[in-house]
């Protein structure tokens, strides 16, 4: 099963994404942002039963600690580059 819907990810490019998104984790609308968030990522043909499983799994961590975490990926490079020797 793939649970990743690439196409989801055109939101990240705009600007201040990074920084509200953080914000949102954060804030009183933590997990509305963070079901928000994952949710985007998900395929339509994933099973509710795992989306949730997924949710759970995420909200573990403190939706302070989460938007630590989001902040970190939210600004690095992601295009991979060839080491050279």
């Amino acid at each position: 099963m793939i649970a990743i819907d690439q196409s989801a990810h055109g939101e990240s490019d705009k600007p201040g994404f990074g920084y509200n998104t953080c914000n949102a984790l954060a804030g009183a609308e933590g997990e509305a942002t963070t079901r928000s968030l994952i949710g985007s990522m998900l395929t339509k043909n994933c099973p509710d039963d795992v989306k949730e499983w997924i949710m759970q799994c995420n909200f573990r961590m403190t939706r302070k600690d989460a938007s630590i975490l989001m902040l970190n990926h939210a600004f690095q490079e992601r295009r991979q580059r060839k080491c050279q020797k």
